[in-house]
């Protein structure tokens, strides 16, 4: 029986790792991380988002009050954490963040910039 080939693409060819050239970082660095924070809101019973944990019937009361929780209490104190720590951080925001919660965006783009130190 003959192979099948599995579909790949063009993007860039395979790489081992133990064979890529070093990674030259500013000041000798040797670690880049991105920080990435997804802020949402959807519509309470409208089936839409990603279901985080096993719901019951619609409506989803156990998946939107996790996003609920996460807007009003959890993204707060990780701007603190991120904050104290100088941790620049991108977000990921749907639309409707904006119109249910404007400030919360609006205090990540305000937030302390890292020091130049």
């Amino acid at each position: 029986m003959a192979e099948t080939p599995l579909a790949g693409h063009d993007r860039y060819g395979y790489s081992a790792i133990t064979r890529r050239p070093a990674t030259a970082w500013p000041d000798g660095t040797r670690l880049a991380v991105y920080l990435g924070l997804n802020l949402e809101h959807f519509a309470f019973g409208e089936g839409l988002g990603a279901e985080l944990a096993p719901g019951g019937p619609h409506p989803d009361v156990l998946n939107y009050a996790w996003r609920d929780y996460g807007n009003r209490v959890g993204a707060w104190r990780l701007l603190e954490l991120f904050d104290s720590l100088a941790l620049p951080c991108s977000l990921i925001v749907n639309a409707a963040v904006y119109d249910h919660c404007p400030g919360l965006p609006a205090a990540f783009q305000w937030s302390k910039p890292p020091s130049s130190t």
